[in-house]
């Protein structure tokens, strides 16, 4: 199962290290003429499985592993970070116990049969879980601090983190960009519900800013081919 999209990052990841650019050697599933310049598959992924394969050659086990590895760890260590953000947040910290919670989200995490399976797989499912849990994460966070009356000067930074965190995500896989205005605009929201809207809209000006500058060279990209 799931041969497609994986033989597609397989022979992309070779194609970027022998110089031939994001193309095929022949015409390729579902509409990419041979030796054609694409735009429709994931650049960073692509760039992350071309990476490996510069160290190790084009073996797409040598990505499997390296994958389980980063996905083994990463996958359970965000959904952990998002427990105790999401739980530290709660009005009786003392019946909440985010940390007894956090840990055994991140053990279902680490044994769940789907997410073992896709850690070892050439898609990108694991790498995109990963930073979409980032954003949330520190969504959450932001939003917490934010309703405890935090100056910009504490809450920049998280508007930096959750920027970054959205633009990897966006360059992993491009349809996290319809949420992107959502969790934005429930974050402008609450920060004139707390009074706190010049905060939240110049530490949300910083996130999208940073989101613009990831997508944009892509989009040059994109156009000039």
């Amino acid at each position: 199962p799931l041969l497609t999209d994986q033989r597609s990052y397989h022979a992309l990841g070779a194609r970027l290290i022998e110089g031939h650019g994001f193309s095929f050697d022949r015409n390729w599933y579902p509409f990419t003429p041979a030796d054609t310049p694409t735009s429709h598959w994931s650049f960073l992924y692509s760039l992350l499985v071309a990476g490996v394969y510069s160290l190790f050659g084009p073996n797409p086990l040598a990505m499997r592993l390296v994958q389980a590895v980063v996905g083994g760890l990463l996958l359970p260590w965000m959904v952990y970070r998002l427990a105790v953000t999401l739980f530290s947040g709660s009005a009786r910290k003392e019946e909440a116990q985010p940390g007894t919670i956090a840990l055994v989200a991140a053990f279902v995490t680490a044994v769940h049969g789907y997410f073992v399976l896709y850690a070892a797989t050439l898609m990108t499912e694991t790498m995109f879980l990963i930073t979409l849990l980032w954003s949330l994460e520190r969504g959450l966070a932001f939003s917490h601090r934010l309703s405890a009356g935090e100056s910009l000067r504490s809450l920049w930074p998280l508007g930096l983190a959750l920027g970054f965190s959205l633009g990897l995500a966006t360059l992993i896989r491009q349809s996290i960009l319809p949420w992107v205005p959502v969790l934005m605009l429930y974050l402008l929201a609450l920060g004139w519900r707390k009074s706190q809207l010049r905060t939240a809209v110049v530490a949300m000006g910083s996130a999208g800013l940073i989101l613009v500058a990831f997508v944009v060279p892509w989009t040059v990209r994109n156009y000039r081919v």
